[in-house]
């Protein structure tokens, strides 16, 4: 078709265009338009009610404003694996929930659309950010919206405390021999129900609060030097060395996943536990009886006074590839409304803002302790930044496996080190190579 007949042919279709907008017509074969929609990615969690919590929200945001939430929830690893292989593919959701390793990944390999604005306006709402939780700040720049932290606190049997003529221990030296004093292996009881496993992620969470609060890390301050072999590092090691072989472990928990501790807690195995608040609920609603004996302890001080823990931060992003960036953010505010967060995020997570700790819930004997110990959080790769390479660290479980494999072994803190100190210079390697 020659330029000027193409031109009249444009003009024509055009007009028609406009006659049959000025009309009120539509052309029988124009279909209706489709329903909006948003796709969410989104762990589970096993406190009562987060899911069904997290499900009612996704409908109640569709009944609101007309736009379907294409939710999909399963566990962190399935989560993770599947954020993952989109990548790959370049299929990721409009909305992604990731834990506090993943934001400096995805940053990394440019995935993470910025969300400074929803930061800024949550601010405006719910007053500034609560403890040390920006994973996903890079420069002057979010990333991720921290959802809620999840620091862990020192559950106590206090029955058995007294039981032994013990007062609650505020030092990890002073746990450790309060473990070893209510050890009863012959009737099933442990000290310390903590699970020693290769792919316990409740188990590195511990290991790095207890290298962070002897003064140690993964990586010194320049993030790049590698100090888990360092005499502070190590003394974590060897606080778990101890423990094994005085038995104030169960003696089953290498083969433990992260809601091992939970279990021996709820079944009255553990005298004390290092796990998340959200232990409340099920334990008052699970184990009455150990409810009412139990109480919570903030983080244990290291050998020079310290104190210092690790917390693992959930996020909420925006992945770069969304065709509704604005839908996406609009929808991760309405997930802070009072009338979900304040329901089924609290008490499970520690919230990230001013105004949800202001929350007369805080000042109970149970809770008060998680908010207490927030001031202590720190990033994984304290003392240094949160990189890629500590991030990934976490992800595989670089620490479990080496206390795993210490225990199973019977191999020396140092022995341990040396043969995990070049897996992580690998993962490190790698990634300053992109």
């Amino acid at each position: 078709m020659k330029s000027g007949k193409r031109t009249r042919f444009f003009l024509t279709i055009l007009s028609f265009a406009v006659l049959v907008a000025c009309l009120g017509l539509a052309p029988t074969t124009m279909a209706a338009a489709p329903q909006k929609t948003i796709s969410f990615w989104c762990q589970k969690w096993w406190p009562v009610g987060y899911n069904e919590g997290m499900v009612a929200a996704a409908k109640d945001f569709e009944k609101e404003t007309g736009v379907k939430v294409d939710l999909f929830m399963a566990g962190d690893v399935e989560v993770r694996t599947k954020v993952q292989v989109a990548i790959e593919t370049k299929t990721l959701p409009d909305v992604g929930f990731i834990m506090s390793a993943e934001p400096t990944m995805y940053h990394e390999l440019g995935v993470l659309a910025p969300v400074t604005d929803v930061v800024n306006h949550l601010k405006k709402k719910y007053g500034g950010l609560y403890g040390d939780i920006t994973c996903g700040k890079f420069g002057s720049q979010y990333y991720a919206v921290p959802y809620y932290s999840i620091p862990d606190v020192l559950h106590v049997r206090k029955d058995r405390f007294d039981q032994a003529g013990l007062a609650l221990p505020q030092t990890w030296d002073e746990v450790m021999a309060a473990a070893k004093k209510t050890t009863d292996a012959a009737k099933n009881i442990y000290g310390f129900g903590e699970g020693v496993g290769a792919g316990n992620v409740d188990h590195g969470k511990l290991l790095r609060t207890l290298m962070y609060s002897f003064g140690g890390g993964e990586f010194a301050k320049n993030g790049k030097t590698i100090t888990i072999g360092s005499p502070q590092s190590l003394k974590a090691f060897a606080w778990v060395k101890e423990g094994w072989k005085a038995g104030i472990f169960p003696p089953d928990g290498t083969q433990w996943d992260s809601s091992g501790n939970n279990k021996s807690w709820l079944s009255g195995q553990a005298t004390m536990i290092w796990n998340a608040a959200s232990t409340i609920v099920s334990t008052q609603s699970q184990a009455p009886d150990i409810y009412k004996n139990m109480a919570m302890v903030k983080v244990p001080a290291g050998p020079n006074g310290v104190r210092a823990q690790f917390s693992d931060v959930q996020n909420l992003v925006v992945f770069k590839t969304s065709k509704n960036v604005a839908l996406a953010k609009k929808f991760i505010e309405f997930l802070f409304q009072p009338k979900y967060y304040s329901k089924w995020v609290m008490p499970s997570g520690q919230p990230t803002f001013q105004s949800f700790v202001s929350d007369p819930m805080w000042n109970d004997p149970l809770l008060k302790p998680v908010i207490e110990t927030s001031q202590y959080i720190k990033n994984m790769g304290y003392p240094g930044p949160l990189t890629p390479w500590a991030a990934e660290m976490f992800q595989r479980n670089i620490l479990e496996q080496m206390s795993s494999e210490m225990v199973l072994k019977n191999l020396t803190p140092e022995e341990a080190a040396k043969e995990y100190i070049p897996k992580i210079k690998e993962i490190m390697n790698r990634w300053q190579k992109k």
